[in-house]
């Protein structure tokens, strides 16, 4: 088998967007760019010759909504950098579109920095601004929004609700396929902790972690979740479904002596091996303090458990920490696989990593495997283990178990 098993009308742009800004410096530029929207459908366009104009505009809400902004880069006084930095600072909402002619790497790391900075950036247009590349841009953008459903906005779960999730056992494990890029195998499951919210509101590891991490609630979430996730392996294995399970731990708990002693014992308990188990630490957690956890996984290594470096790439990547520590499996991060398809640098930084991974006789994981096309280019590097919703999405364990009988079984 040499690929991942079957994985199982846009509205016009007028119908996503109340009022758009275009902020540009040179007169003829902000009317090719009005011209453009207008025949795009949008009725309501205003103009800033620069971003000073555009944020004195966009401090006036009584004036009507702007939701939808066009930014030139490259404006004297206040260029588009600041204004971007500027309109994060205002918690803009809307969509923006950057428009330059500047340096590709430039117009990305701008791209990359807008988004770190929350803003909702659409894309990139070159100058002038074409009405068909407009027009493709905004109704791709239009599609999605139709496609995505819709959801109150959340509210930010308290302390004492997270407290009596963890002790009522609320917080669930999901699963996420692994395969074996060469075979199609199955050869793993990635476990994922879910909190999800009277009503159905799901809460991000990333905000509910952080909290039970400053708590003191880490060490217990983190056992509950083991024991349910360990039991669940045992089970799958006897039955032949899966036999090994991945599962991302905190720094807080990795630097704690007795974690080994504590997952070695949940393991046996469970009745499985210890070599059937690896542990995730993501690379930016390692940046806080690697001497901490040396400790632990050595000792974990030791003891045969696997050790994974998450995230790979997305913060200050230490070539020395794979040398001074025992990892067994480097996971790239999502960004460098799926951005590969339209981001060159991401590209050789994929293929980079790829024959880092196989030089270090490190298990090389592609996460964020979205698209054939994402597919066929790890196939082609080698790498060894692939994951991402073109394989699967992350399942709870009945939906999981029919996603193996789906397919026709593990193999």
């Amino acid at each position: 088998m040499n690929g991942p098993p079957d994985s199982g009308g846009s509205r016009p742009a007028s119908a996503c967007w109340q009022g758009a800004l275009v902020v540009d410096d040179d007169d003829f530029s902000r009317r090719v760019a009005t011209r453009s929207l207008r025949l795009a459908g949008l009725a309501r366009i205003e103009q800033a010759e620069s971003g000073l104009a555009a944020l004195s505009r966009m401090a006036r809400p009584d004036d009507g909504v702007i939701d939808l902004v066009l930014c030139d880069l490259q404006m004297p006084s206040m260029d588009g950098i600041e204004f971007l930095r500027r309109l994060a600072d205002l918690r803009f909402g809307g969509g923006v579109l950057l428009v330059s002619a500047a340096d590709p790497t430039v117009l990305q790391v701008t791209e990359e920095l807008a988004r770190a900075r929350r803003l909702n950036v659409l894309g990139v247009l070159e100058k002038p601004v074409l009405l068909a590349h407009l027009v493709r841009l905004l109704d791709r953008c239009a599609g999605r929004a139709a496609a995505a459903p819709a959801h109150a906005p959340a509210q930010a779960p308290t302390l004492d609700a997270l407290r009596q999730a963890v002790d009522a056992g609320q917080i669930d494990p999901v699963y996420q396929a692994k395969l074996e890029v060469a075979t199609g195998r199955l050869c793993g499951v990635e476990a994922l902790a879910r909190w999800t919210l009277p009503g159905g509101t799901t809460v991000s590891p990333e905000v509910f972690v952080p909290m039970a991490e400053a708590d003191g609630l880490i060490d217990r979430l983190t056992d509950r979740l083991m024991g349910r996730v360990f039991a669940q392996l045992h089970d799958w294995s006897t039955r032949r479904i899966v036999d090994h399970v991945a599962v991302n731990v905190a720094m807080s708990s990795l630097c704690r002596l007795d974690f080994p002693d504590r997952v070695l014992a949940r393991a046996a308990a469970s009745g499985i091996d210890a070599a059937a188990l690896t542990l995730e630490i993501t690379e930016s957690q390692l940046m806080d303090d690697v001497v901490a956890c040396a400790d632990s996984l050595l000792r974990l290594r030791l003891r045969g458990v696997g050790l994974a470096i998450d995230d790979f790439g997305t913060r200050y990547a230490s070539l020395s920490q794979l040398r001074a520590l025992p990892f067994t499996e480097l996971k790239i991060d999502r960004s460098f696989v799926h951005g590969a398809a339209t981001d060159v640098r991401a590209r050789r930084i994929l293929e980079s990593s790829v024959a880092l991974g196989r030089a270090l006789d490190m298990t090389v994981v592609a996460e964020g495997v979205e698209d054939e096309e994402d597919w066929r280019r790890i196939v082609a590097l080698g790498c060894q283990v692939a994951q991402g919703y073109f394989i699967a999405r992350p399942l709870p364990a009945d939906r999981f178990e029919h996603w193996v009988r789906q397919r026709g079984g593990p193999g």
